[in-house]
């Protein structure tokens, strides 16, 4: 009292009843039980600051605002006893507790910016400097400004720890707002798994709608001559292969510009190429050709039959037909490619390529 006379700080702590067993029901994990033997007497408020701690003020401040469901990570259990004897402590029914798994990084510990630092990868919505404890200087590029789409990212957290209990893995936030339910949450932890969060990247963008894709590849207004049929082609083959939005445009820069020859390109089959090649970029065959669709089915037929007249395949002129119109970039069906840019473009390319083989090696 003298102390308490003389101004001296203190502190109100709760005081723990002893050896008696602590009971809450958890969503997740069942029934938890803890013994107050193990439990000690917590400071809820200092005279220091005049203000109670985050235990006292947690729970204070979740029954004001009415909270019936308390849905928090798993390293809150512990305290979790505290803030049970307090509400009965003040005579409040209990809101129901659920304690999620932790989201775990690559080593299997709790997943947090130090991850980030030294895995590479982003753990933040959006870019986020810091100061570590060395004080140094860190920066962490945000999910955003790495090109992950919003929609797959959501659909990859809400999959951390929780499944729907079907085979289902896309979903759209109303669906994951209609199936989720606590029961199907794990106890164990969840592993962030980068790869994953690429697959779920690379599906969204393949659901994008034309438009869409095209305004990232800067294509649009204009289309760049395309038909509307050939743009709804560019824009599909352009996801097939992307993993970001900012990948979609090198992903078919070879429709636009001409490819370069002048790289190393393994020469295989050169004999069947040019045999089955020399038919088909003919004046005459290319005649033929205006004369019907220009069309997926009737390149492919074309091909296979000028292969088989000439005794070989078409899976053998395949690869150097590849580097005439792509520059050898793989990607989709080549008559697909050839389709969209065209006879006279096709020609082009492949009279380039056949020019170049038959200039002579110097050693």
């Amino acid at each position: 009292k003298s102390r308490l006379d003389a101004g001296d700080p203190y502190v109100i702590r709760f005081k723990i009843p002893r050896a008696e067993e602590v009971k809450f029901k958890d969503e997740v994990r069942g029934w938890v039980v803890f013994n107050t033997k193990d439990l000690d007497d917590k400071v809820i408020w200092k005279s220091s600051d005049g203000l109670p701690t985050y235990h006292l003020a947690n729970v204070v401040d979740d029954y004001l605002m009415e909270i019936s469901h308390i849905i928090r990570g798993d390293e809150w259990i512990s305290s979790t006893p505290l803030h049970v004897l307090l509400y009965r402590a003040f005579g409040w029914e209990l809101p129901i507790y659920a304690h999620l798994p932790s989201v775990l990084g690559p080593d299997g510990k709790k997943l947090s910016k130090r991850h980030a630092e030294k895995y590479g990868f982003p753990i933040f919505p959006i870019d986020w400097s810091y100061k570590n404890e060395e004080g140094n200087d860190v920066n962490i590029l945000g999910f955003r400004e790495a090109g992950y789409e919003p929609d797959a990212l959501l659909n990859f957290l809400v999959l951390l720890g929780w499944n729907p209990g079907n085979d289902v893995e896309h979903m759209t936030l109303d669906e994951m707002g209609s199936l989720f339910n606590l029961d199907r949450v794990n106890k164990a932890g969840a592993m962030f798994d980068m790869k994953k969060l690429e697959s779920f990247n690379s599906y969204y963008l393949s659901t994008r709608d034309t438009n869409w894709i095209l305004d990232r590849m800067d294509i649009l207004p204009f289309g760049h001559g395309f038909s509307l049929k050939k743009l709804d082609m560019i824009a599909k083959m352009a996801t097939e292969r992307a993993m970001f939005a900012s990948d979609l445009k090198n992903s078919m820069d070879y429709i636009f510009a001409k490819p370069s020859l002048d790289g190393d390109f393994k020469i295989k089959n050169l004999e069947d190429f040019e045999k089955v090649m020399e038919i088909f970029v003919s004046e005459k065959f290319m005649l033929d050709f205006d004369d019907c669709d220009w069309t997926v089915e009737h390149i492919k037929e074309e091909l296979e039959s000028i292969s088989i007249n000439r005794g070989t395949t078409i899976g053998k002129i395949m690869p150097l037909l590849r580097v005439a119109l792509t520059g050898g970039k793989s990607g989709p069906q080549l008559p697909d490619v050839m389709y969209i840019l065209g006879a006279e473009e096709t020609k082009t390319r492949v009279n380039s390529l056949l020019a170049k083989l038959k200039e002579p090696t110097i050693f």
